[in-house]
């Protein structure tokens, strides 16, 4: 895993935005307001996301003073790491530790739990009785020296999952209530913001087209690829991501291991455990990982783990919910991508043609278009689907 600290001098250098110039000085009062002002300031206009991930980065190591940051872009479905940033480098090994300790074992303030919960956001302390029991701070966290952590799942206000925060502090005070309150506070936003980043990228030509496999154990080590599969791991190691190809398609690897694993719990010991995630590769398509645990009884157990390109059948559902379309939208949305007029389109709904009239101006108002053209368009760039006959259909 790559080192990847951004000074705010590097963001203001990548973005062309003042996101770190704000002062933090003064009154509590004063200072809350001038911290949801950089926020604010970090979540205007459009932005690549690994730009975004490097901004939020350089910010909150200042809002909330922490000795390490990470942020993480969730595929929303799966709460599998689409893309992430991290002022310090972990290194592959701890990261699939992080990764099999977030999904496979039973833990204090996990960023799912999180997600689901009353309050997205809970801090730690190492002397907490909490801490004492808790793998993560046993293996990984005290290691390293860490006495403090923050962690938040970022939601947006339709409820769902586009990332999570991470905060730690070796020495100094614990994160306050207020340190708390104030990441409560902005969450919905960086939510909202990570979601807008993941669709704002535009896809280019170029890199493996066919389908390729991975044979991993089930702690996410490489067995063995096959051309195609190396490819595709070259593919999605993205220059300025904390993660690298493995690391993420190990994530999804881990998934279906726990999806076995609670299928077991549940009393079911048939079949295979399966993930599914979404990410960009390097040249900013998108892609599907799919991932099953196979389990024979003359072999020893592993996860196969199976690379393409991504279908805009699997891609349209992530769009609509970045934009917040409503499920009539995202209906009047396919039979406008299927070619389909204002009266066929009202028709196949039940409704009147004005109807379909006042969810396009909605539709065209979310994603920034002005016609159904340029909306068919502004899909298709994300992973130029125009390839793909399932595209309009």
């Amino acid at each position: 895993m790559r080192h990847h600290a951004m000074s705010g001098e590097d963001v203001e250098r990548l973005s062309g935005r003042d996101v770190t110039g704000v002062a933090l000085s003064g009154s509590s009062v004063a200072r809350v307001a001038a911290a949801e002002l950089a926020v604010d300031r970090l979540l205007t206009g459009q932005v690549r996301l690994g730009v975004l991930l490097g901004e939020i980065l350089a910010v909150f190591g200042r809002l909330v003073p922490s000795s390490e940051v990470r942020v993480i872009a969730f595929d929303p479905d799966a709460l599998l790491p689409m893309a992430s940033a991290a002022s310090e480098s972990l290194g592959e090994e701890l990261a699939f530790g992080h990764c099999r300790n977030e999904l496979l074992e039973r833990d204090v303030l996990k960023l799912r739990d999180l997600a689901s919960s009353g309050s997205h956001v809970g801090s730690l302390s190492r002397t907490a009785a909490e801490a004492k029991t808790s793998a993560r701070w046993s293996e990984f966290l005290i290691p390293r020296g860490i006495h403090h952590e923050l962690r938040a799942s970022l939601v947006s206000p339709r409820g769902q999952c586009w990332g999570a925060l991470l905060l730690y502090r070796d020495r100094g005070p614990a994160f306050s209530e207020a340190d708390n309150a104030f990441v409560e506070k902005v969450a919905p936003e960086l939510a909202d913001g990570l979601a807008r980043a993941v669709m704002f990228e535009r896809a280019a030509d170029g890199g493996p087209c066919a389908p390729g496999t991975l044979v991993l154990t089930l702690e996410g080590a490489l067995v063995w690829a096959t051309p195609g599969g190396q490819r595709w791991l070259e593919a999605l190691d993205r220059e300025g991501d904390a993660a690298s190809g493995l690391a993420r398609a190990a994530g999804a690897a881990i998934a279906a291991r726990a999806a076995r694993l609670a299928r077991g719990f549940d009393g079911d010991g048939s079949g295979s455990g399966a993930a599914s995630l979404r990410l960009r590769d390097r040249a900013g398509r998108w892609v599907s990982v799919h991932a099953e645990l196979v389990e024979r009884d003359d072999l020893e157990p592993r996860i196969s783990v199976v690379i393409e390109p991504a279908r805009s059948g699997v891609i349209l559902p992530l769009a609509a919910d970045a934009y917040g379309l409503t499920e009539r939208e995202r209906e009047v949305t396919r039979g406008v991508l299927r070619g389909h007029a204002t009266k066929v389109i009202a028709r196949e709904l039940s409704v009147t043609p004005w109807t379909v009239q006042d969810h396009l101006k909605s539709v065209f108002e979310k994603v920034g278009v002005r016609s159904r053209q340029a909306l068919a368009y502004e899909l298709a760039l994300q992973n130029l689907s125009v390839r793909d006959p399932s595209f309009m259909g």
